[in-house]
């Protein structure tokens, strides 16, 4: 049953992080427009439209004609948030994964004492961690939301 558990844990945790990931990729992509249909094309013939290349000043970031100031304000509004956000989720997801595991092995531990302290230390450990976290995530929060602005970077 631990085998198990452990191997949910492990399934949970990378659709969890593959999520993450794949998610702003999948967005990001446009569609290629279609040629029109011409009289002289019959049903027989296909035509393949080829990827393009997009125009660099329709991706997102910054780009040439964008000062440094310009890049560490992109910083501190946008990206670092981000980060935040996924890692925060990925604490709380893994340690409501935790504590859950420590449940069921306190459920299952009938009384042998060693199992119960393994239990009871898995779900501590996991509380802390989701404090921590939590913790973590509000003071970056608060340093980012009272006008935190990042002037040199060297």
């Amino acid at each position: 049953m631990y085998k198990a558990i452990k191997q949910l844990a492990i399934v949970l945790i990378l659709c969890a992080i593959a999520l993450q990931f794949a998610m702003p990729v999948v967005f990001a992509q446009g569609t290629t427009p279609t040629p029109p249909a011409t009289p002289a094309a019959t049903s027989t013939t296909q035509t393949t439209v080829s990827p393009t290349i997009p125009n660099i000043s329709t991706l997102p970031g910054p780009n040439s004609s964008h000062k440094l100031e310009d890049t560490s304000i992109y910083l501190t509004s946008n990206l670092l948030p981000h980060v935040a956000r996924t890692v925060t989720g990925l604490a709380i997801t893994l340690s409501v994964i935790f504590i859950i595991f420590g449940s069921i092995q306190f459920l299952t531990a009938y009384g042998n004492e060693e199992k119960l302290g393994n239990a009871k230390k898995a779900i501590t450990f996991a509380v802390i961690g989701l404090i921590i976290s939590l913790l973590s995530f509000s003071i970056v929060q608060i340093i980012f939301f009272t006008g935190f602005q990042v002037t040199q970077i060297k």
